[in-house]
């Protein structure tokens, strides 16, 4: 990115599961449907990596507004999945685009995304497996 002046790493200093099964099984006794939950979970791991790369995109690109839209987007499905590390640091990127003028983001950071994202994916799919 050109304008460098504000960059933002996201790091915290408590640690978040990174997948609680607990939210995807309430959620599947809230609605009544092991179907639609395997449904959401496909949807979550298919569409993700094309998430990532428009964030990737948009970070080359300079592009603020994609990359807070993109950070709302991931953040919400990550959260309905029980996907707790990888929605807080959506959340985070989201509100630094939403309140901070000309922010950019790192590239660690989005390295850090995108392994959150690869370890979410991965607990979600084993999570699946159990089923």
């Amino acid at each position: 990115m050109k304008n460098n002046t504000n960059n933002i790493v996201v790091k915290h200093s408590y640690n978040l599961c990174i997948f609680d099964k607990t939210v995807l099984i309430d959620f599947a006794n809230e609605i009544g449907s092991d179907t639609l939950i395997d449904g959401l979970a496909s949807l979550f791991l298919e569409s993700t990596p094309a998430t990532l790369a428009v964030i990737q995109e948009a970070w080359e690109d300079g592009d603020s507004e994609t990359l807070k839209q993109s950070f709302h987007s991931l953040k919400g499905s990550a959260a309905t999945l029980g996907m707790m590390e990888l929605a807080d640091m959506c959340a985070g990127l989201e509100l630094t685009y939403r309140t901070t003028k000309n922010p950019t983001v790192t590239l660690e950071t989005l390295d850090s995304l995108k392994t959150a994202s690869q370890k979410a994916s991965q607990a979600l799919k084993d999570f699946l497996k159990t089923l």
